[in-house]
């Protein structure tokens, strides 16, 4: 009895771990697409720019604040990592949607990259990099099944009688 309720709260403390993993990678995954999503409107308003269409660089650099202000702004966070660079970031998006200007663009792309690796947010390397928060979390499923199966083959102890 004993050690089926063992296994049992490892078994909820292992399922437990690994949800609060899956969700912590989740919220991670959401904010790097942002990231990219942000950066990317960036450069591609500074295509704009230098093909002559300045409307189509005010409507991404509109699609960059505003996924900036509802994705980026991390629910507030940068504000207390760095109150100054989140004023200048929004500063400078509302004054580039106005007369979008390259230099100042770059500028504040690399201010949106600064401010979100102030907050530990980066964009992965390559498409196939591996999750490695993902390994303990497999190896700590592995083992308590097998620690589970282990206990569960071997049984319980068969008494003799002495004589």
């Amino acid at each position: 009895m004993v050690r089926r309720i063992l296994i049992f709260a490892v078994t909820v403390v292992v399922l437990v771990a690994g949800l609060a993993g899956v969700v912590r990678a989740q919220s991670a995954q959401d904010d790097q697409a942002a990231l990219k999503q942000t950066l990317y409107n960036l450069d591609m308003s500074m295509d704009s720019l230098r093909k002559g269409d300045s409307d189509g660089s005010k409507s991404y650099l509109s699609s960059a604040q505003k996924i900036y202000l509802e994705n980026l702004d991390f629910g507030g966070r940068i504000e207390n990592v760095d109150n100054a660079l989140d004023n200048r970031i929004k500063a400078n998006f509302s004054s580039l949607i106005q007369t979008p200007v390259e230099d100042n663009i770059r500028a504040l792309r690399a201010d949106v990259s600064l401010a979100a690796d102030k907050l530990g947010i980066s964009i992965p390397e390559t498409p196939w990099s591996f999750p490695w928060w993902l390994l303990p979390v497999v190896l700590a499923v592995a083992l308590a099944i097998g620690l589970a199966a282990y206990l569960r083959r071997r049984g319980p102890k068969k008494r003799t009688p002495q004589g």
